[in-house]
């Protein structure tokens, strides 16, 4: 006896574009720095309202990374971001976190 199965339709799941991209502190950049190259207005409020975990922005250390909306890029970084948002630099998903000085340093020998 064969049972006839009918397939249900595969519908194509819509994948929302990401709003952030990370951008990497390097040495000397402070959220002014950082909104007056990289965004359209500079208003560094817009750096600091998407970055809640960092507390203190005197105290930023290189390779540090911090989201940046999409959506008030300068157009000229605009133009810079691929058509497909699959790398993990795009995503909305935070990094993973740095290690932890204690870790980074020990010695291997007591």
């Amino acid at each position: 006896m064969a049972a006839s199965q009918s397939a249900a339709p595969v519908e194509a799941v819509r994948v929302p574009e990401p709003k952030f991209i990370w951008y990497t502190i390097r040495r000397g950049d402070t959220a002014a720095r950082i909104a007056r190259n990289m965004l359209d207005r500079g208003q560094s409020g817009d750096i600091v309202n998407n970055n809640p975990e960092i507390r203190d922005w005197r105290k930023l250390q290189t390779d540090m990374r911090v989201r940046l909306p999409i959506k008030k890029l300068k157009e000229k970084e605009k133009n810079t971001l691929p058509k497909d948002f699959t790398d993990p630099i795009y995503a909305d998903n935070p990094p993973p976190p740095p290690p932890r000085p204690e870790e980074e340093l020990k010695h291997p020998y007591p």
